[in-house]
């Protein structure tokens, strides 16, 4: 929609009426009133490509100016006043016109405008809508990575567009370049706005609204992948309905509900499952998903002489779908040069992967970061050492699934943290995907509340899924898993954890053999 600036029309009192041609009409005319203009918009009548405006404060109307436009703005008018205004087709031969439509300046407020909604508009573009206003000179957008620099009008923290007529209800917005890492089609974080109309110098904002942009388009294998933050049997009470012993069968619902090719676990740990239990807690996942095809990517008889660490992280595989070519676990010692004595030696899991029926290779990496009490240097440091082993590992590019706790939700652009530098490394976040489940809920509960926390946007992020090497192709469908009952608590046969089991479909794209 394009956006005209008439000039003021001369009204001359001797002026003849323009007579309307008896053809098809110039039909939707909306006309908006502001403090000293009007603005109007109509459709389009096929082979015509002019048009004239006519305005008055008389029933006869008289000749105003020409333009190819759809919208056209009359400025210079006297406030509080009623005008009849009338769009005719140019030329003659193909006249035809609109209905006088009656209106009157005003200078009164816009009202607050209300966003409907924003969807989806291609690849890092997004397409806004709101209700029409009935009185406006001119209407703007700003877009941020989150609603606080739009609620406080945080300037240098969000982006504006416009003006757009004052009829306008809907505008399409390309995510500035600067936001691309932080709302852009690969991070699975959604794009705020706000709606900021005018009436002259009056301005009144909507309430914050957000959606995401169009996903990369899925292509070649697709594989279904989670990670799940178990909770450890260390980490629990010994006994009470939040034990592991008392929580495991729920657990093993959780994973089988989700039924992923590859699974990627936090805080399952080699110690004994419960006080006098004969099985280690991975000993005991293990055997409780093994009928379900699932099996560790290496013997947990590998993990368990590892004593001076915390071997928490795995990686199990739908055993008829994906074979093991090579695993491991990773010391956090050997990733960071000078790891501090006193912090806990945690490992992460790695497997080289190949899908059977079409000899795809791809990596799967199971990571959990330290808390943020840990200061930001170790766990960049550990962040971008993970990465660049695997990245060692695979000199071949092949596809890469990392799942993981990354102990930190989105903060933005003010606060850099893990999955930003993850999403700089090349990697794609799931959660972009177009296809959605749960936004507007955490991934992690904060221990065992019998019902989620909603939030009035979208929910803090601690557990992720990202997919790098995939040649453009992206995720197709992102879960954060939470079964509920219908009252809105939680499924107690699904609840095994503090934290959402998170599962995807990821695409492999055109990979190499």
């Amino acid at each position: 929609m394009t956006f005209t600036g008439l000039v003021p029309i001369p009204v001359p009192a001797n002026a003849a009426p323009v007579a309307p041609a008896a053809v098809t009409r110039v039909s939707s005319l909306v006309v908006v009133p502001g403090r000293d203009r009007i603005t109007a918009t109509w459709t389009a009548i096929p082979g015509v490509s002019s048009y004239r405006v006519l305005v008055s404060t008389s029933r006869k109307l008289v000749k105003s100016v020409t333009t190819t436009s759809r919208t056209a703005v009359v400025s210079g008018l006297k406030k509080s006043t009623t005008y009849y205004v009338q769009v005719a087709a140019v030329p003659s031969a193909a006249a035809a016109s609109s209905t006088r439509v009656k209106t009157k300046t005003t200078s009164a407020t816009t009202g607050r405008g209300q966003i409907t909604s924003v969807t989806p508009d291609g690849v890092n573009t997004v397409k806004v809508t709101w209700k029409r206003f009935s009185k406006a000179t001119s209407i703007y957008l700003r877009m941020s990575w989150d609603n606080v620099p739009l609620t406080k009008a945080q300037k240098g923290k969000y982006a504006q567009f416009g003006p757009y007529p004052a009829t306008a209800t809907s505008a399409t917005l390309r995510i500035p370049a600067a936001y691309l890492s932080m709302i852009g089609s690969t991070t699975g974080n959604p794009a705020y706005v706000r709606l900021i109309s005018y009436n002259g110098p009056k301005s009144r904002t909507s309430k914050v609204a957000y959606g995401w942009p169009t996903a990369l388009s899925p292509s070649g294998t697709q594989l279904r992948v989670a990670t799940y933050n178990v909770a450890s049997s260390v980490a629990r009470p010994s006994t009470g309905a939040n034990s592991w012993r008392a929580k495991r069968g729920a657990v093993a619902n959780a994973i089988k509900l989700a039924s992923p090719d590859v699974l990627m676990t936090q805080e399952l740990i080699p110690n004994a499952a419960w006080p006098g239990a004969s099985v280690t807690q991975l000993e005991d996942l293990s055997n409780l998903v093994s009928p379900v095809g699932l099996q560790l990517a290496y013997p947990a008889d590998r993990v368990i002489p590892i004593r001076t660490g915390s071997p928490g992280n795995h990686i199990y595989v739908r055993s008829a779908k994906v074979e093991v070519v090579a695993s491991g676990l990773v010391a956090s010692s050997s990733l960071v040069s000078g790891y501090p004595s006193n912090v806990e030696n945690r490992y992460y899991a790695w497997a080289k992967l190949r899908v059977r029926s079409t000899g795809e290779y791809f990596y799967a990496a199971s990571m959990h970061l330290l808390t943020q009490s840990y200061g930001k240097s170790l766990r960049f440091a550990l962040t971008r050492g993970m990465l660049a082993y695997v990245d060692k590992r695979n000199p071949e590019g092949y596809p890469v699934v990392l799942g993981g706790d990354l102990n930190v939700g989105f903060l933005g652009r003010d606060n850099v943290e893990a999955p930003d530098l993850i999403r700089a490394a090349g990697y794609v976040d799931a959660a972009s995907a177009n296809k959605r489940g749960n936004a507007t809920r955490s991934t992690s509960n904060s221990g065992f509340p019998s019902r989620p926390k909603s939030y009035a946007y979208v929910g803090t992020r601690i557990d992720y899924l990202f997919v790098k090497n995939t040649k453009g192709a992206g995720p197709l469908t992102y879960v954060n898993q939470m079964p509920l009952n219908g009252n809105g608590t939680f499924n107690q046969a699904y609840y095994g954890s503090d934290h959402n089991l998170q599962w995807a479909i990821i695409s492999l794209g055109q990979t190499r053999t």
